[in-house]
């Protein structure tokens, strides 16, 4: 929600969520918007960025978190958008039925546990190209919380720029991020919860359609740590495969894949459906089925280089023990994701569409489930 003193465009909003027992959270707080614009964009300073003013938010203001465990969520059936409630046009699909949604337990959420700890990350060195220059030139960050069952908390972000005036020059290198974080504060009970540093590496130029002669990458880092203070220092970012994909012979060439890579996991997926394919992480070239009746699923590629956390090889995973696929996604601590069109280019519309969602899938799956490594062999 957005207001101007005690103004605001909208006072309350659902959400949906999965099916279970979660946790409902919120994070926000009051800024001076003056200071905003004489700080992180202001031109006297050199110039800044959406995503400068983005990271100086919870550091400039009276920002606060909060908690509600034990969130119950039961499905409720959909209903016709007879009145357009999202503005799309479509008057014929189903949308949530949010006039049917419970209430908060408890009545309303109320942000009271400052972000007064700080956390200094020193961020590694960012994805090189193998020309001399990068693939990413930014760094989200986000700390929190893993808890039992219930999945990842923000509790504090931060993010850092290495082009933050759109010139695209950069040195593969940003500076360290001081990240305001939000401490647990005896809202959850001990033992269910670890806490856990988030980063993600990624192209603000090919996301804001600056630069789209590069692939749009995501590179991550799961870390536990046992608090949020001090100092984290970040490995260098994990490279992606060197990969090849052509739609109309249907095969794909894995030429290189990272050291230290565990697995592949590669996703096509169109309009008609998806296909998801595991792979060792080794170079190989595989042809794709024929296409079936219902609509091809190869429009695009993405492919996720993965690390495995703890020790975990490939031929672990298809094992019947407590680190076997069931267990796939909780057990990776690096990954990488690169998309490529069917004619083999970059072509990904990564500022909107089908494609970028297909890509944000990917690495929410990997962060959705991936931190809750933490408790896969208990």
């Amino acid at each position: 929600m957005i207001g101007f003193n005690n103004n605001f465009f909208k006072e309350d909003y659902k959400v949906t969520g999965v099916k279970g027992s979660r946790v409902a959270w919120g994070l926000g707080g009051k800024f001076d918007l003056f200071e905003i614009i004489a700080g992180p964009l202001s031109i006297d300073d050199g110039c800044g960025s959406v995503f400068s003013t983005f990271a100086a938010l919870p550091g400039s203001g009276e920002f606060h978190t909060a908690m509600v465990p034990d969130v119950v969520i039961d499905p409720i059936p959909k209903m016709v958008d007879v009145n357009d409630v999202d503005g799309d046009g479509d008057t014929d699909e189903l949308v949530p039925d949010y006039d049917d949604f419970p209430e908060l337990p408890g009545g309303d959420m109320v942000l009271k546990v400052p972000l007064d700890r700080r956390l200094t990350v020193e961020v590694g060195e960012l994805p090189p190209d193998g020309s001399g220059g990068w693939l990413c030139d930014g760094v989200l960050i986000f700390a929190g919380v893993v808890v039992r069952g219930a999945g990842f908390v923000p509790l504090g972000y931060g993010a850092g720029d290495d082009d933050p005036c759109g010139l695209l020059e950069h040195d593969g290198r940003i500076d360290e991020i001081e990240l305001p974080v939000s401490d647990v504060a005896g809202r959850l009970p001990e033992g269910s919860y670890e806490r856990v540093v988030v980063a993600l590496a990624l192209s603000f130029a090919r996301l804001m359609d600056r630069d789209d002669t590069v692939p749009m990458v995501i590179a991550g880092q799961v870390h536990f740590v046992d608090g949020f203070e001090g100092t984290l220092t970040l490995k260098p970012f994990m490279e992606p495969a060197d990969f090849a994909f052509d739609a109309e012979s249907r095969r794909v060439d894995i030429s290189a894949v990272p050291e230290g890579t565990d697995y592949l996991h590669m996703l096509l997926s169109s309009d008609a459906g998806s296909w998801q394919v595991l792979h060792p992480g080794t170079t190989g070239v595989f042809d794709l089925p024929a296409e079936p009746a219902a609509g091809d699923r190869a429009d695009g590629m993405g492919v996720v280089a993965v690390r495995l956390a703890d020790g975990v090889g490939y031929q672990d995973l298809i094992a019947f023990d407590d680190a076997n696929m069931g267990d796939l996604v909780m057990l990776v601590s690096e990954f990488a994701i690169v998309y490529a069109d069917g004619d083999g280019g970059w072509d990904c519309d990564c500022a909107g569409g089908a494609s970028r969602g297909g890509l944000w899938g990917i690495a929410a799956l990997l962060l959705g489930l991936v931190v809750r490594r933490a408790f896969s062999k208990d």
